[in-house]
């Protein structure tokens, strides 16, 4: 069978029968039978992708005959053909220890270093390959298509302008804690447009179904690991309940942002907005003035409100808190709303702080073929990565979807909104609740109301309704 237009399997040699002067006739045990047997079955059902299938068959296969090269080397492409590119890494590497002269191993490796965005890997991988046979035709092509990626980006790194970044030694600390984390983005850089504004772009060309950033596991600030850390059990055993549990991040950044130097966050903060003048809570009342009619008013004011509640309240329950500013911890609160990733981690709902996934600017898009990318975590690779949906050229910027939401929420939580925008804008609904009703302290009660300052609702529905 072929797959990336190689051969995929290696059948070993059948055992055949042997006349010397003994007359011994070598036969196959029972076992092997059966080991050849999984092995057809896994061929048959990758050829009509039955990847799961073939993966249960050369496992099985595995098991009888641990020591099966060609086994390892099928799961391996397998895996590949699976986007599972850590176990499929593991297969080739352990093809190549059983048999370390068989040149289809380190073929296997390298489709799986290119799959972990492990270039240089890749091509070592395709090297060693071609010094055993240097006549291989998939090696071959396999190194020329890896040498023209590695030439593509070195070149592109040469070319590249991305204006004149005042910032640029503290993005490159970032970017050098990240790389020694084992974070992956080759064909990703960051562009610098403003103070206030910088972007992802395209090193080169990217194609779809490409995964073109990776974020292992320890490199993500989850709401967990604020939850775990000194000031988040702080808060937790002092018996406070958050208003939002984007307070615990914040007060982990906070708590990190002081360590300075010593936080293992501190290249990650460092690049971090210091200021958020484009968020609608910090406008002067001449700017509130202009959004007179608009129900983003109320928002507005019932966020700066929610924020100081917020600050109090964990400053009462844990007193050495306020040795963090209210200003601080607004910053500390925009940061993480503005910046977070909702997750699902080992089949439990969470959410975090991905460095430079974060980097990433919004576009709407004009349906559902036109996102450019999608992200997630990832189990098997224990990690976030971020895959393209469609071409990307060269230089072009790099979008993330932040999902379909009404301009206010796009202007409250963000700082911006956009201008086409009808399908999803919302208008509000707003009730208030009779004092006279007979049965207004029975529906209090259901409304889990205690100061009797929640007898008013409002509700946003879309405005095409």
């Amino acid at each position: 069978a072929e797959y990336m237009g190689t051969v995929l399997f290696e059948m070993p040699p059948k055992s055949k029968a042997k006349n010397n002067n003994t007359a011994l006739v070598e036969t196959k045990s029972p076992e092997v039978k059966s080991v050849d047997a999984f092995k057809d079955k896994g061929n048959d059902a990758f050829k009509v992708g039955n990847f799961q299938k073939a993966l249960d068959m050369f496992s099985a296969g595995i098991e009888l005959e641990p020591s099966n090269h060609v086994l390892y080397s099928n799961r391996s492409a397998t895996y590949s053909a699976l986007k599972n590119f850590l176990p499929a890494l593991e297969d080739a590497e352990k093809t190549i220890s059983l048999n370390p002269q068989w040149p289809k191993g380190y073929f296997r490796k390298g489709i799986a270093c290119q799959g972990l965005l492990q270039y240089v890997e890749a091509m070592h991988a395709y090297k060693t390959g071609l010094a055993i046979d240097s006549n291989d035709a998939n090696l071959k092509k396999a190194l020329d298509d890896i040498n023209g990626i590695l030439e593509e980006l070195k070149i592109n790194e040469s070319e590249l302008v991305t204006g004149v970044n005042p910032e640029s030694d503290k993005f490159s600390l970032m970017i050098q804690w990240l790389k020694a984390g084992n974070v992956k983005f080759p064909r990703l850089y960051l562009q610098y447009y403003s103070e206030d504004y910088r972007g992802v772009h395209a090193l080169t060309r990217v194609v779809p179904d490409e995964v073109i950033l990776y974020v292992p596991l320890p490199y993500i600030m989850t709401s967990q690991v604020a939850m775990d850390s000194q000031i988040g059990q702080q808060i937790i055993k002092s018996g406070y309940e958050v208003r939002s549990k984007h307070s615990y991040l914040a007060s982990y950044l906070l708590q990190e942002k002081e360590k300075g130097k010593e936080s293992f966050w501190e290249p990650y903060i460092r690049c971090l907005p210091e200021k958020y003048a484009n968020m609608p809570i910090f406008f002067p009342q001449e700017l509130l003035r202009k959004l007179k009619g608009s129900f983003t008013l109320s928002k507005i004011a019932d966020r700066i409100d929610s924020l100081k509640r917020e600050y109090e309240g964990i400053c009462n329950s844990v007193p050495e808190f306020r040795r963090f500013t209210h200003t601080e911890f607004v910053w500390a609160r925009l940061v993480v709303i503005t910046r977070i990733f909702g997750l699902v981690i080992n089949g439990t709902k969470t959410d975090g702080l991905v460095p430079f996934a974060d980097m990433l600017n919004h576009k709407k898009p004009k349906d559902a073929g036109d996102t450019d990318t999608r992200w997630t975590y990832d189990e098997n690779a224990k990690g976030f990565t971020i895959t393209a949906l469609k071409t990307i050229q060269r230089a072009e910027q790099v979008y993330d979807s932040y999902g379909r939401k009404c301009n206010s929420r796009f202007f409250v939580n963000y700082g911006f909104s956009l201008d086409d925008n009808e399908e999803d804008n919302e208008a509000v609904l707003k009730f208030t609740m009779p004092r006279g009703d007979p049965f207004y302290p029975m529906k209090l009660r259901f409304l889990n109301n205690k100061d009797h300052l929640l007898h008013r609702r409002e509700f946003q529905v879309p405005g095409h309704y």
